[in-house]
């Protein structure tokens, strides 16, 4: 008993140092290696809890409806726009916005021909989501001047423990497919809970 106490928590620490490093290395590279990693997690618990019995089924089970219920919410069902409503996404964006936060900035284009002469204020920050984040062609006459720069205190700081959320798309992703892990563990516990009080429930009634 010890000995698989042991191992497990083992298991646990180092699935938990592989969240952390995906999280703040976010890139192409984690975001593709979870996006395969986590259906096959979730393919593995539903065959074993096809060929488990008893306490075993029961978590396997719950894992694998709730992870692959939150991975097709993230990945096949929601449009975009819905996902964004998500209180995951919610967290994921607050996350990247503090470490690539908006910029404000004040611009001048001066042009030759009628209504290319203009200026205004606009917020721009690479990476962006939501409708915020716009994209500017600035024209070889154009003169951009940095009106209000973020608290570099606060950006640095946030880059320092989570670097890779600068990389909305690819730390998405990462956050995405953790929190489907996170959904399964969840699963497993509630599909832990009521095995318990199915069995006891079985006891009540024997003879």
């Amino acid at each position: 008993m010890r000995r698989f106490t042991i191992l497990s928590l083992m298991g646990l620490v180092l699935i938990l140092a592989l969240a952390i490093a995906a999280l703040r290395n976010a890139n192409d590279y984690w975001a593709g290696g979870l996006l395969l990693a986590t259906p096959l997690l979730l393919c593995g618990a539903l065959v074993g809890a096809s060929c488990g019995e008893g306490r075993s089924r029961a978590r396997r089970l719950g894992f694998a409806v709730f992870g692959w219920a939150y991975f097709a919410l993230a990945f096949l069902g929601l449009s975009e726009g819905n996902l964004a409503k998500l209180p995951t996404s919610w967290l994921l964006i607050s996350i990247h916005q503090r470490v690539a936060p908006l910029q404000t900035f004040t611009y001048t284009v001066t042009g030759t021909m009628s209504g290319q002469m203009g200026q205004g204020t606009v917020f721009v920050s690479s990476g962006s989501p939501g409708p915020m984040a716009n994209t500017l062609t600035a024209t070889p006459n154009a003169r951009w001047v940095a009106a209000n720069p973020p608290g570099p205190a606060v950006a640095q700081g946030w880059k320092a423990i989570l670097p890779g959320a600068a990389n909305y798309d690819a730390f998405s992703t990462v956050g995405h497919c953790l929190f489907a892990l996170l959904a399964g563990l969840l699963g497993a516990v509630i599909a832990r809970w009521f095995e318990r009080r199915w069995a006891a429930t079985i006891t009540d009634e024997a003879p």
